[in-house]
Parts: structure tokens; C-alpha cells; sequence
């Protein structure tokens, strides 16, 4: 037996409809299993658990349409919208940190959040995110700081000076909260700590990093092999609770 025909219906469900491209047979596959009895109740709180549900609603509509009760279909529909707005919010924001970071100086690499949603899904609204993620340069942080909280962030943790200094030493990243308390900021300068002794050395990352299109303009991103890499070991390290989307066909073309 396979482990997908292991899996409840809904689970299955989720893993066809929790994909960037839906070819033909795996629409097919879908709309056969949309055709027997389902927990509705059970997938819908799935597609929100594994931060789907903008997939999930859009690939449940393409396959068979007439195949969702209208209640979740309702409900799937409001929750796809209300992602798209937050997700269209925490994207202007990111443009205007990048903007105003890049306007004084400082070099800045956006990952996960937005940036990540449009290179792999090839929308930012298709992913589920909650702070905004920059790879800022070590020696670049209280510049960066100072820039971030001229535009209305403060420090998630009050430290002092030397404090600060020893926490950049130790740690990856650094929180910053709006005052509005609707966006959450994480400076980084690196990655994992040295003691995992793994081939993600920041000035490395920073020496073949990349511009890529994004919302009508270009920004930096890691370089694939970069990339890959650190996704593989976040999800590893997250115990891979969550799908986060299947990217299937778009994934290969968005990378080179």
C-alpha cells in the first residue's frame, strides 16, 4: 500500500489541491475523490493548519467547482480573501523597508514572507506569513536598526548596547514590532549557528546572490542552491508540520 492511499480522503485531497500547477491527472485524481463523501469540516480546518487554503480553494474551483458544498465554498472563498489582503499589506510593507534600507546604504536580501510566495508560488497571496524576514549584513545591523525604527518599529527585546553586541555575536536574528502591532520584522546576518557546521557562510550567500522581477521592480534573493538549502534544514528544524504548498511545475522554471 502507498502512503497516499493510506491517507484519509481529506488529507489526500489536500495533498492534490495544495499545488502552484494542477496537470491533468491530477485534477482527474481530485475530481474522483471530490466525488465521494468527504468530512468538509475536517478538510477546511487542513487547508487552514498546513496554510493552504489559497491553493486549495483555487485548485478545488478549477478541478470541480460544483463538487464543493457552497457553505465551504463560502468559507474557503472568505478565508482566501482575507489571506490576499493581509498578504497584500506585509508586501507593501516589505517595499518600503527594502526601499528606504536600499535608499541609505544598505544591502538587504528579502526570504521567506512575500518575496518567497511570489519566487515559488509565483503569487504573493498564495502563502501563509506572518512577520517580514531581512538578511541584512553583520556589519550592517544598527544602521539597518536605526532605519527600521525611523519608520515606526521598536525593539522586541530592550537591551543596551553591549548587550546588543553580545547578543549579535550568539544569535541569528533580531524582532522588531510596528507600533501599529500589524507587522513583525526580523533582521538577520546569518542563518544557523556555527556549531551545525553547514555550507551557509553569509558572505557567501551575499557573493552569489541574485535580483529577481517582483510586484513590477527587481529584488535581491539567495541564489537557488542557497535557497534550497536553507529551506530544507528550516523545515527540518520546524519537523515539517506543515505542507506549505506542493510546488510542482512552476517551482523548476521560477529557480533558474
Amino acid at each position: 500500500m502507498s502512503l497516499a492511499s493510506s491517507l484519509l480522503p481529506e488529507a489526500r485531497v489536500l495533498t492534490l489541491a495544495a499545488r502552484t500547477c494542477l496537470d491533468p491527472p491530477a485534477a482527474e485524481q481530485l475530481r474522483a475523490l471530490l466525488n465521494q463523501p468527504l468530512d468538509w469540516e475536517r478538510l477546511y480546518r487542513l487547508t487552514l493548519r498546513h496554510g493552504v487554503v489559497a491553493l486549495a480553494y483555487r485548485n478545488l474551483l478549477q478541478a470541480a467547482p460544483d463538487a464543493v458544498p457552497e457553505p465551504w465554498r463560502i468559507r474557503l472563498e472568505a478565508e482566501a480573501r482575507a489571506l490576499a489582503v493581509h498578504n497584500l499589506h506585509q508586501t507593501q510593507e516589505l517595499l518600503r523597508l527594502v526601499d528606504r534600507l536600499e535608499a541609505e546604504g544598505i544591502p538587504v536580501i528579502p526570504f521567506k514572507g512575500p518575496a518567497l510566495a511570489a519566487l515559488i508560488y509565483g503569487d504573493p497571496a498564495a502563502r501563509v506569513y506572518v512577520d517580514i524576514d531581512l538578511l541584512v549584513k553583520r556589519s550592517d545591523f544598527w544602521k539597518a536598526r536605526r532605519v527600521i525604527e525611523s519608520l515606526g518599529y521598536r525593539a522586541h527585546k530592550q537591551l543596551g548596547e553591549a548587550e546588543t553586541e553580545a547578543y549579535l555575536d550568539t544569535q541569528l536574528g533580531f524582532e522588531f514590532v510596528h507600533e501599529s502591532r500589524d507587522f513583525v520584522v526580523e533582521l538577520h546576518w546569518a542563518f544557523f549557528y556555527t556549531i551545525y557546521d553547514l555550507p551557509l557562510d553569509p558572505e557567501a550567500i551575499w557573493a552569489r546572490h541574485r535580483q529577481v522581477p517582483f510586484a513590477g521592480r527587481t529584488l535581491r534573493t539567495m541564489a537557488p542552491e542557497d535557497l534550497l538549502l536553507y529551506l530544507a534544514i528550516h523545515g527540518n528544524k520546524h519537523r515539517w508540520l506543515k505542507l506549505t504548498g506542493w510546488p510542482t511545475c512552476r517551482t523548476a522554471a521560477s529557480l533558474r
